[in-house]
């Protein structure tokens, strides 16, 4: 029993290790053909072999996506059911065939294609099901759920702002102009928001020039030039490779760390709130007068004379005040 959990640690290790191992690509995927760094892009194609290994807790989480997938799935077909009108997703991992892919390199597989159902037309006996969009399904942690809110919000973070490159290929690749991200609580599985978008024919070009531009990178063996970002070298697995210049400048260091990211990123939306408030402090500060109690509203605003004793400051005396809504919520001293 001592050494179960060591046990435990080591196997899991081996599994994880197991489950991402990588393989030669030739292609581009259209996943990462949304990604800032054509420099990364080219590695993938050519130094996969020397991808750093992630992370045992990063690695369990992209491995919980994954079999989570199937489950939500089974959810939405059985919600697809119940909606009006009947919405089911259909063509789950569908490669993209395409000539035009094919002669740039480019591949992917589609989570599926969102049909939904019509009533009885005029001269038909029957319903039909009509495709609308290219749907891909995204799990996420609660935090990163909650900030979504409309396409432009895919934007907040590296690997969702991809995720729009992604939809627009599929969409070029099965001749649908209509796009559809689905993104569903890891703590919730019943917890849905989706994002849609339509085809855009100019962002969708550049990416497909961007993938001629990896090829020709390849084909030559001249890697792009360098981002030099630190938000994505910070995450990026050939960094120890590519040396960009920004690595070796002051004491700025890179990691991988799922949980700091995590409690980072639940510590971001808590922070505007306090810059409003710091702002209207400030303003007040502006139209108050210490010492001048007054009732404004359903708020009575109250002062005390207070005295700071003498430290590396000396000593003085201020005011304090306190803001009470008079219905009895707590007050705020300031």
């Amino acid at each position: 029993m001592e050494n179960l959990q060591a046990t435990i640690d080591q196997s899991v290790e081996s599994i994880l290790t197991e489950k991402r191992k990588r393989f030669p690509s030739h292609v581009n995927r259209c996943s990462q053909l949304g990604d800032p760094c054509e420099r990364r892009l080219f590695y993938h194609r050519t130094a996969w072999d020397q991808a750093k290994g992630i992370s045992t807790g990063l690695a369990g989480i992209f491995e919980t996506g994954t079999e989570l997938e199937p489950l939500v799935e089974r959810h939405l077909s059985e919600i697809g059911g119940w909606a009006d009108p009947q919405f089911r997703i259909i063509g789950q991992q569908q490669a993209t065939r395409d000539d035009l892919f094919d002669a740039h390199k480019i591949s992917g597989r589609v989570d599926g294609f969102l049909q939904i159902l019509k009533p009885e037309r005029e001269g038909h006996l029957n319903s039909h099901w009509q495709t609308l969009a290219v749907v891909d399904i995204k799990t996420c942690n609660p935090n990163v759920f909650e900030s979504l809110d409309g396409v432009d919000s895919l934007g907040a973070y590296s690997w969702t702002s991809r995720y729009r490159a992604q939809l627009m290929l599929y969409a070029l690749a099965h001749n649908l102009d209509q796009c559809l991200l689905i993104f569903v609580n890891k703590s919730n599985l019943w917890s849905f928001k989706t994002i849609s978008f339509p085809l855009d024919f100019a962002y969708a070009e550049s990416l497909i020039q961007k993938a001629d531009r990896i090829n020709v990178a390849v084909e030559s063996g001249v890697p792009p030039v360098k981002l030099n970002r630190p938000d994505e070298c910070g995450r990026c697995e050939y960094a120890h490779i590519c040396l960009p210049e920004l690595i070796g400048t002051g004491t700025l260091e890179f990691c991988m760390d799922p949980e700091l990211e995590d409690l980072l990123i639940e510590r971001e939306p808590l922070l505007e709130p306090r810059r409003r408030a710091d702002q209207i402090d400030k303003l007040l500060g502006k139209r108050l007068v210490p010492g001048k109690d007054l009732a404004v509203g359903k708020f009575l605003i109250q002062w005390e004379q207070r005295h700071r004793k003498e430290t590396v400051i000396p000593a003085s005396d201020y005011w304090q005040k306190k803001v009470t809504a008079v219905n009895g919520e707590p007050g705020q001293e300031g």
